[in-house]
């Protein structure tokens, strides 16, 4: 019985809380996140870098700087300056107001964004339940269900913009198909024009702006 609990209105699991409005970060894990100091060495920062990519950039002037070794890296002290020290704090704050992820709605229509850049790439699925009529897309009502992202590496680096731009998309369909895949179908959107083209090349869609 020590794993069972009855009557919950909300469950910890893997570090979540889960109640019937949606899925939530534990607040005891993102107090002990949030509340890491900048840190002071370049092996520090590497740690702390795997979890939080906008860092990787600092990460790598300091490695070049003082080499990989980790018995350089233990003492050899890293300089922050205003603006890499306001982007790190920007960065905490973002990851202590995390969305709440909404459980999907069978009846509710899928809305799925995504974006690339040189570094990396991003996939954001939400729902909206009542779609408003000649209401921009951003000010539709929104509920998140997924946020995913990841940079490219190794032979991805070398891939044109275009498939950049289309990897979200693959990826998305792959492995969220157990969401994407239902009767109604999911609304993308994207801002890169050629993407049209490749995977809507009907004549009535290629006029459409996404």
């Amino acid at each position: 019985m020590a794993k069972r609990s009855l009557f919950d209105s909300e469950v910890l699991w893997c570090g979540r809380l889960i109640s019937a409005h949606g899925v939530r970060h534990d607040h005891s894990r993102l107090d002990a996140l949030t509340s890491l100091p900048v840190p002071a060495t370049q092996l520090a920062s590497s740690d702390y870098a795997r979890a939080i990519a906008p860092l990787h950039a600092k990460l790598e002037t300091d490695k070049k700087r003082i080499g990989n070794c980790n018995k350089y890296a233990r003492v050899v002290a890293t300089h922050w300056t205003e603006s890499v020290r306001a982007a790190y704090n920007a960065v905490v704050s973002l990851i202590k107001d995390s969305a709440l992820m909404v459980h999907p709605d069978p009846d509710a229509d899928l809305w799925m964004f995504n974006d690339a850049s040189l570094a990396g790439y991003s996939i954001v699925i939400t729902q909206v339940k009542r779609l408003l009529p000649g209401i921009a897309v951003d000010k539709q009502h929104h509920k998140l269900i997924i946020c995913k992202g990841g940079l490219f590496k190794h032979s991805q680096l070398n891939w044109t913009v275009v498939e950049r731009e289309a990897f979200p998309i693959v990826k998305a369909c792959d492995d969220l198909e157990y969401l994407l895949l239902r009767a109604r179908g999911f609304r993308l959107y994207c801002d890169h024009a050629n993407l049209v083209y490749i995977f809507a090349p009907h004549v009535e869609l290629k006029k459409t702006r996404v």
